[in-house]
């Protein structure tokens, strides 16, 4: 018996454990494991965390969970969706076989609000709306980069249509912008 196969039974002979749970695993090949000799297993199985097996995946499980049938746009108990944690890679993958680029988390957020620069014009290219706002404040992607001082997704953003002049906070990105300028130069 394979040293996988042993880490399989090991697991499951315990009551607590569940054989959903090796799905979480960063092993690939324990994950292909499971998948192959157990095809009626729960894919969309929750974690303690409230997430699937997606949720932070990296190409190849995404890759695995997806073929397998694992349910892409799955929310968490805020209401983000894996394409929310992915990498670049991963995203790219999430969204050819479908994932909601413009599924809103439970204030309100997409995907494109915690971007960095190669994430969001990826997740732009695929139809990300970039100014929807949250429900909590009324902030804007364009406003999350702003506060991260991320100027190459501002730049993103900007060049997307994003509102320079949605006012946040009794401010707008622009004189923010403006404003922080004017900071730095006095500073120096």
């Amino acid at each position: 018996m394979s040293i996988i196969l042993n880490k399989v039974k090991a697991f499951t002979n315990t009551k607590e454990n569940r054989i959903e749970k090796l799905l979480f695993s960063n092993d690939i090949d324990l994950v292909k494991r499971v998948l192959i000799t157990h095809p009626d297993i729960n894919l969309n199985f929750i974690n303690d965390e409230g997430k699937t097996a997606l949720f932070g995946a990296d190409y190849l499980k995404a890759e695995a969970l997806i073929n397998a049938g694992i349910n892409i746009n799955a929310k968490d108990k805020d209401g983000n969706t894996a394409l929310f944690f992915s990498d670049y890679m991963t995203s790219n993958l999430l969204l050819n076989k479908g994932a909601n680029v413009n599924h809103r988390n439970n204030i309100g957020m997409t995907a494109i609000f915690r971007a960095d620069r190669s994430k969001a014009s990826l997740l732009i290219k695929a139809g990300a709306r970039v100014n929807f706002k949250s429900h909590v404040d009324n902030t804007t992607a364009l406003q999350m980069a702003y506060i991260r001082r991320d100027e190459a997704v501002m730049t993103v953003l900007i060049e997307a249509g994003a509102d320079i002049h949605h006012n946040w906070r009794g401010y707008s990105a622009q004189a923010k912008a403006f404003m922080t300028t004017i900071n730095e130069r006095q500073a120096a």
